[in-house]
């Protein structure tokens, strides 16, 4: 092999290697589902059935609020991993499924173990200070996309509510849940997607934590219940071009929230 032919080959591999790149995509929602007479979302397992068709066209599924009915929203739903986070406390001996965190995460990449932090601090068990019967805090999976990129994904959903005792309680989740968080990785392309319902408007100034810093923050453009993100965090061996981002209409009605999506363009 000439000298200009290897020098040529090498040029094409360089050029390669740094034009390389894949297409992400991630939905975030909570699906209310709490036992049908208790919420007022009617018809949970049509609901849920309907919520797992239009999920699976995503390749990362986040969902809050998965109490009760589950086996509805795996039904058909064709992803090879399902994770949720569960805590086992003394509601729980009332009625089971109290100890679902209701956080889950849907794939079909490769992943390791996921890794659940139930929060210490809640406020109440009625009304709209009722975050105590069940362990809401932050379920984090290590994965793999196709590519070869490592992505950091994590779900969360925090206290409801306005009274004092409801923010005294998120202001102390978000601090456990920000050193909960993976570390970024330097020398490896790597991303930390985090979504959920932060329960958390974006001009009130306890979000800040959560949102500052970050490559990319997406969230409901439509008002309502403008409490869910998606975020992203990237280290320098890796860019991202948004493609899609905000709410997805295939999502209404199916939930009191909506869907929130993001499609990325990973760049390495």
């Amino acid at each position: 092999m000439t000298l200009l032919r290897s020098l040529l080959i090498l040029m094409f591999l360089l050029v390669s290697a740094a034009s390389a790149g894949e297409r992400i995509s991630v939905l975030t929602l909570n699906v209310a589902g709490l036992p049908d007479f208790l919420t007022s979302q009617a018809n949970p397992e049509v609901r849920s059935f309907h919520i797992a068709q239009r999920a699976r066209k995503w390749d990362v599924v986040a969902y809050q609020e998965d109490f009760y009915y589950s086996k509805w929203l795996d039904y058909l739903d064709g992803f090879d991993t399902t994770v949720r986070g569960t805590k086992w406390h003394k509601w729980a001996y009332v009625w089971t499924w109290l100890k679902k965190s209701g956080l889950t995460i849907k794939t079909n990449w490769s992943t390791q173990e996921p890794v659940f932090l139930a929060f210490e601090k809640c406020y109440g068990y009625r009304n709209h200070g009722s975050d105590c019967w069940v362990p809401k805090g932050v379920l984090c999976m290590r994965m793999l996309t196709p590519g070869g990129v490592v992505v950091d994904f994590c779900n969360t959903h925090m206290d409801a509510g306005n009274k004092e005792g409801s923010q005294e309680a998120r202001r102390h989740q978000i601090g456990e849940y920000l050193k909960f968080l993976p570390p970024p990785e330097l020398d490896i392309p790597w991303v930390r997607i985090e979504a959920g319902d932060f329960n958390l408007r974006n001009h009130q100034p306890d979000i800040r934590p959560l949102l500052d810093g970050k490559d990319v923050v997406v969230g409901n453009t439509t008002g309502g219940n403008d409490v869910d993100y998606i975020t992203v965090l990237t280290n320098n061996l890796i860019e991202v071009v948004v493609l899609e981002y905000g709410t997805v209409p295939m999502f209404e009605g199916l939930s009191d929230h909506s869907g929130i999506g993001l499609i990325l363009d990973l760049e390495y």
